[in-house]
């Protein structure tokens, strides 16, 4: 596309017909549209970054009109990231566009609706995303000018939450242009950098402003409504009302299908240059001392803590007399060895207070009190999201616009510090890694980055100690920002993440690693439990495992990537289950595989699922096929393998490790190959291989150098055999 025929509209062809088949109602009504303009090359990361062309997908709803007239044009902001669907499951930030243009609210009010979604590669920076705020509003221009009847004296500009914030931002560039606002549980500050938008614009726009926040939002406490009605009262603007409704995020729902709400009955009373007030309003609810303030997650351990500062009218100073008495519950770092194990990276986003996320956890941990598990040695690695390096802001930027203090609360812990080093050793994250807000892949810029020692990227490092004890470690970290007009943000976070050291100690080389492809040729991947990992052979060499051999003999036509771990079971309710281990050693396993959209998944688990306390054969089938569809969906061939045969060894009468060998051929080898054949997939029997076959273990388990071989081969042959079928 030429930069002369910018900026322009075009059919968003691509996500009508992945989504027009799930709308229902007035959703259907809207076009699915998508505007294309010319930005700075430097802040382009959409599309094909740098290539100065910027892209985003809008929905538009266009009423029944009457010639002569003209009508009002409400615009909705929606979230990053979110698809370009108006269903609730899909895209909850749509559901109040829709609600505008249900026939009761069209019946009383007709008027356009517009719903925008902001691309994530678009906010790899703050400018970067103001680019996009200004093309927001300049699209509602072009709007205006193509349909000729859009009163421009009744424009408005409605979100929530993040789409609250985008709303504000386009205000701001834009002063003029709306006659009015309606905010739900926003903020002027930006939840990913703290950048705040021009608030002297905001202040000298005529626009009308109604806020509403819920008095117990976690996600972007009260305090920043507060923040932006007493800054935009300071500078002088007068049409403005605070309303705190009770309730947390989305406390006040602005819109209803079955026709006006008391929010959206003055946001179509409003008109430019027509003041609603001539005086700020606030209106409260509750008592403060009820109220969810920031760091509530930290400072609500004492009893006084929502009314030790004047919450709803300071000018927040840096220092904090609560976080101040916080400080002298703190408990001195441990001495000796500490940080020299493993490393996991997690991401808080730093004015949402939620909770922290982790990558090891395989996908994001957003409930309060899910933990990752750490053993004694390991460090934990957090990056304020953000500043990855990547694209954007990096570690020289956050050291430059923020300042972070910390205090330890509970735990073995030898140091923390603020470094750009993550870990001693390279991590590189697989695609399974979200550190993303609420989700996605692994997208590189800004939020995210592939490589987490890139040298740019800062991080919170915790280091546990060698010796540490089983238990909860409790960090809490306080940021702290200077905002233009010299007062400050600050907002908390707690880190919580559990020590435990592991059952049996494991040298280094017993431990799994998430193989990552070497080539651009086929991935297969093996998942499994010790059988796959190569626990026979280990300690002579990890190249005699059947995976590293099948591997060799495949001689590059494809790549074969162990994902076996120890001791794991297919059951859920096992001991060690494959796909939900605590320890972030541990953890993620199956979904980093799966995201490599492998050309052919090997999946063999039972051997472990025959132990007495471990075996139920109800639970087998089903935890069994329900992975087999997991599996089967996130590949092109999926190949179940009936574990092998498992002997006594030394004389003794049972099978080493508590494994029954009778369950395996008798319960779980028709279990697989039943399952195989209901769902329409391919099995390889390695029992009937190894059958009455003592020379291929040494421990009766695990196969030895010639067990290993035997079971690669026969997996090579059936390869190989069934190569022309599956072409």
């Amino acid at each position: 596309m030429k930069q002369a025929e910018l900026p322009k509209i075009g059919e968003d062809l691509l996500n009508r017909d992945k989504f027009a088949d799930l709308e229902r109602g007035p959703a259907q009504e809207f076009k699915w549209l998508t505007w294309t303009f010319s930005m700075d090359p430097a802040l382009d990361y959409v599309g094909v970054p740098g290539d100065g062309i910027g892209e985003f997908d809008f929905r538009l709803f266009v009423p029944r009109t009457e010639p002569g007239l003209t009508y009002p044009l409400v615009a909705v902001f929606g979230g990053m990231a979110m698809d370009n669907c108006m269903t609730p499951e899909k895209n909850f930030y749509a559901a109040d566009s829709a609600n505008y243009a249900t026939p009761a609210n069209q019946a009383s009010n007709p008027c356009y609706v517009m719903n925008f979604n902001i691309p994530f590669e678009a906010c790899a920076s703050y400018e970067a995303e103001m680019g996009y705020m200004d093309q927001f509003a300049r699209l509602i221009e072009h709007i205006g000018e193509q349909y000729g009847n859009i009163d421009r004296e009744r424009i408005y500009l409605s979100g929530f939450s993040m789409g609250a914030g985008f709303a504000y931002e386009a205000a701001s560039l834009h002063p003029d242009l709306p006659a009015a606002l309606l905010i739900n549980a926003g903020t002027t500050v930006h939840t990913t950098w703290g950048d705040q938008c021009d608030m002297a614009a905001l202040s000298r726009s005529d626009a009308n402003m109604l806020i509403l926040h819920g008095n117990r939002d976690i996600a972007i406490p009260v305090n920043e409504a507060y923040r932006t009605f007493n800054r935009l009262r300071d500078l002088g603007k007068k049409n403005i009302e605070l309303r705190i409704v009770e309730g947390g995020h989305d406390g006040g729902r602005l819109t209803s299908p079955e026709g006006l709400t008391e929010y959206t009955q003055w946001l179509f009373a409003q008109r430019k240059d027509h003041p609603f007030t001539d005086t700020p309003i606030l209106r409260e609810k509750g008592e403060y001392k009820d109220y969810l303030w920031q760091g509530y997650q930290l400072y609500s351990t004492d009893p006084a803590w929502a009314v030790a500062e004047p919450y709803a009218s300071w000018q927040e100073p840096l220092r904090n007399r609560t976080w101040e008495t916080l400080k002298k519950q703190a408990i001195p770092f441990v001495s000796g060895k500490g940080g020299f194990g493993r490393t996991a990276i997690g991401r808080v986003r730093i004015p949402c207070e939620l909770v922290t996320t982790y990558d090891d956890a395989g996908t994001d941990m957003m409930q309060p009190g899910d933990m990752i598990t750490l053993v004694p040695g390991d460090s934990l690695a957090v990056t304020p999201q953000g500043y990855t390096g990547e694209l954007g802001d990096d570690a020289e930027a956050f050291r430059r616009e923020w300042k972070v203090d910390w205090i330890l609360l509970q735990g073995d812990v030898t140091a923390i510090r603020l470094t750009e080093e993550a870990s001693i050793k390279p991590i590189i994250r697989p695609a399974s890694v979200t550190l993303t807000y609420g989700g996605g892949v692994n997208h590189a810029g800004s939020i995210s980055t592939p490589n987490v020692l890139n040298g740019r990227t800062p991080y919170i490092r915790f280091d546990t100690a060698e010796n540490a004890k089983d238990g909860v470690v409790k960090v809490a970290l306080r940021f702290s920002r200077c905002l233009p007009d010299g007062s400050f943000a600050s907002y908390c976070h707690q880190i919580q993440f559990r020590v435990k050291a592991l059952p049996v100690e494991l040298p280094e080389i017993m431990l799994p690693v998430k193989e990552l492809p070497r080539s651009d040729t086929p991935v297969i991947a093996a998942l499994g439990d010790s059988i796959t990992f190569g626990a026979g052979v280990m300690m002579v060499s990890r190249d005699y495992c059947w995976v590293r051999v099948l591997d060799k003999l495949l001689s590059g036509k494809a790549q074969v990537l162990n994902y076996g771990i120890c001791g794991t079971t297919m059951q859920d309710s096992g001991d060690a289950p494959y796909w939900k281990q605590d320890y972030a050693v541990f953890k993620g396993f199956p979904e980093a595989a799966l995201a490599l959209h492998p050309a052919m998944i090997f999946l063999m688990f039972g051997t472990n699922d025959s132990k007495t306390h471990n075996w139920n054969r109800e639970q087998y089938a089903k935890d069994l096929k329900r992975r087999v569809l997991e599996c089967k969906a996130g590949c092109d061939r999926l190949i179940l393998l009936v574990p092998p045969f498992a002997c006594p060894v030394d004389g003794s009468q049972e099978v080493m490790y508590s494994i029954k060998n009778e369950v395996i051929r008798d319960e779980i080898r028709p279990i697989v190959i039943s399952c195989a054949q209901e769902h329409g997939v391919e099995y390889i029997d390695l029992y009937r291989v190894t059958e009455d076959h003592p020379e291929y273990f040494d421990d009766g388990v695990h196969p030895n150098k010639l067990g290993n071989r035997i079971i690669a081969e026969e997996l090579y042959c059936y390869l190989e055999k069934t190569k022309s079928a599956n072409k």
